[in-house]
């Protein structure tokens, strides 16, 4: 095993963390071209996002699109009626996963959305408790966002950006009560073994676990800025 230097290739991997990968379409380049999906490839490349839960890891992939979505909301699709949304959902696009946040947002029950769409149940109940957590952040005030709820927000892979857009402050506002809180990232290893055994490798993902497992050294230090999401 490579990452390990240790175990067998034949080791079963045990996983600590969540790989969610979302195609990345070029519908922001070719505007007029038909944006249904189908069996046919149109993807020009994917982003891969980890976390330590599926929603930490869905919500960085989805930043890491570029398509300049902090969340689960998208203003085009909010202006459409239920009729319009459910035929949508039933003729998949790349914005499909908006679509099913907006209907879910609007109280559309979960099960028939399921049979709708195909989508399993695991991924809805997802999708639901964010867009839940986005529908309370809008009604809260500034004041009332407390360590424990903006801790959790954190650990579920909310950005400072998403919650201050869903709350109409400024990013910063969020960043400084962050910071005040203690809520600071930390950077776990991805390894096959879930840290039963040291891994040789030193591929890290960020989190809000205030569990780091980073070990910092006295040597030279570089930093490669990635170019965004493969196109």
């Amino acid at each position: 095993n490579e990452v390990t230097g240790k175990t067998y290739a034949c080791f079963e991997p045990s996983l600590d963390y969540i790989v969610v990968k979302i195609p990345k379409w070029p519908f922001d380049k070719f505007k007029k071209a038909d944006r249904r999906l189908g069996t046919k490839m149109m993807a020009t490349g994917e982003i891969m996002a980890i976390g330590e839960n599926f929603e930490s890891a869905f919500l960085k992939g989805i930043r890491s699109l570029e398509i300049g979505r902090y969340n689960l909301e998208h203003p085009a699709i909010e202006s459409l009626r239920m009729e319009e949304l459910k035929k949508e959902v039933v003729n998949p696009s790349d914005e499909r996963i908006f679509v099913v946040a907006e209907m879910l947002r609007r109280g559309y029950i979960k099960e028939k959305l399921q049979k709708l769409t195909g989508i399993d149940k695991f991924f809805m109940e997802k999708i639901e408790w964010i867009v839940k957590q986005e529908e309370l952040l809008k009604k809260m005030s500034f004041a009332d966002l407390d360590e424990k709820f903006l801790r959790n927000l954190k650990k579920k892979g909310f950005s400072d950006k998403g919650i201050a857009d869903l709350m109409k402050i400024s990013e910063e506002d969020i960043h400084d009560k962050r910071i005040q809180y203690g809520i600071l990232p930390s950077y776990k290893m991805v390894d096959t073994c879930a840290g039963e055994f040291e891994a040789s490798s030193s591929y890290y993902y960020s989190t809000y676990s205030q569990y780091d497992e980073v070990v910092v050294n006295s040597g030279r230090k570089m930093i490669v800025i990635g170019s965004g999401p493969i196109r």
